[in-house]
C-alpha cells in the first residue's frame, strides 16, 4: 500500500459509496478550506483508493505544521473495507493505518492529526513511534426524546435555562449576519485568533435547511448568545457559538444550545455532538 495525494473526484467517489460518510466528508469543505487542504489516499497496487483522509499544511515562525483542517473534529479518515470476516477485516484496517502511520511519520515539520472517534485501534501509530493522545467529544443520544435529554442536564444548567425563560430571554432562528459578530466578539474577548473569512465561509456553506441551523437568544432587545450547528444523517455538530457575557444573561448561551438540541431532535437526527 502507498499513500499519495488524490483529487476531489476520487475523494467524492470514495465518500459517495460509504454510508458512514458524514458532515466532515462533504465536498463543500473544499470551498471552505481552499487550496491549503490536501486530500490523501491509501492506494493498493492497482491504484484503487482504499482509504482517504485530509490534512492542512501551514507555516508558523518558520516551522511547517500539518494538522486536520480547522473547524473540523478530525482528518475525516474513511476506509472502504469490504471483507465480512472479522479477523480479515481487522487485519485490513491495521494495514491501512500502518500505511498512514508510516506516511505521517515521514512528513516534514510538526504533525498533529485527529482521527474520527470510530478509529479506536491506534496500535499502528504507536508502533511507528507516534505520540498517541486521547481526545474527547461528547455525544447525546436523541432517540430518548427531548424531555429525557433535559433530565440529564446538570442541575445548574436546568436552573439557568429556567431563569432565562422566566426573565424573558427569547430564542429565535439566527442568520449568518447575526451569528458572525458574536462569534468574532467571543474570540476577541478570549484573545484567541480567528480566521474570520473561513468562519464566514462555513456559515455561508452550511447555514441552510438541508445542512445547518443556528439560534440566537435575545434579552432586552439585544442578541446576547448564538449557537450554530451543522448536521448529517448521523448527528448534529455544535460547531460555533458566541456569548456576550458583559451585557447579556447568564442563561442565554445554555438556552441557545438547548434550542439547537431540540431542533436536532425534531429533525429526527440520532445524536447531538458537542464537539
Amino acid at each position: 500500500m502507498t499513500v499519495s495525494t488524490i483529487d476531489d473526484h476520487q475523494w467524492d467517489q470514495l465518500c459517495g459509496a460509504a454510508p458512514e460518510a458524514g458532515f466532515f466528508h462533504r465536498p463543500e469543505w473544499r470551498a471552505v478550506q481552499g487550496a491549503a487542504m490536501q486530500r490523501f489516499g491509501v492506494l493498493d497496487k492497482k491504484g484503487e483508493v482504499l482509504a482517504a483522509f485530509q490534512l492542512v499544511r501551514s507555516e508558523r515562525n518558520g516551522i511547517t505544521l500539518w494538522s486536520h483542517p480547522p473547524f473540523t473534529q478530525h482528518c475525516a479518515f474513511l476506509a472502504d473495507i469490504r471483507s465480512n470476516n472479522t479477523a480479515k477485516r481487522n487485519g485490513d484496517i491495521k494495514r491501512l493505518h500502518s500505511a498512514v502511520a508510516e506516511f505521517l511519520s515521514g512528513l516534514d515539520g510538526v504533525v498533529t492529526v485527529g482521527f474520527p472517534p470510530e478509529v479506536v485501534d491506534m496500535q499502528p501509530y504507536i508502533w511507528a513511534k507516534c505520540k498517541v493522545v486521547p481526545a474527547y467529544t461528547y455525544r447525546i443520544d436523541l432517540g430518548v426524546g427531548m424531555e429525557a435529554v433535559r433530565a440529564n442536564y446538570a442541575t445548574e444548567t436546568r436552573n439557568v435555562i429556567k431563569k432565562a425563560l422566566t426573565d424573558g430571554v427569547e430564542v429565535l432562528p439566527a442568520t449568518r449576519t447575526e451569528v458572525l459578530p458574536l462569534i468574532e466578539a467571543t474570540f476577541d474577548r478570549k484573545a484567541k485568533a480567528l480566521d474570520h473569512a473561513k468562519v464566514d465561509r462555513i456559515l455561508s456553506a452550511w447555514l441552510g435547511p438541508a445542512s445547518g441551523f443556528a439560534f440566537q437568544t435575545r434579552y432586552r432587545e439585544r442578541t446576547v448568545a448564538v449557537a450554530f450547528c451543522g448536521f448529517d444523517a448521523h448527528r448534529a455538530y455544535y460547531l460555533l457559538g458566541g456569548h456576550d457575557k458583559t451585557t447579556g444573561h447568564a442563561g442565554a448561551g445554555a438556552l441557545a444550545l438547548d434550542r439547537c438540541i431540540r431542533e436536532a431532535t425534531e429533525r429526527g437526527i440520532p445524536q447531538f455532538d458537542l464537539e
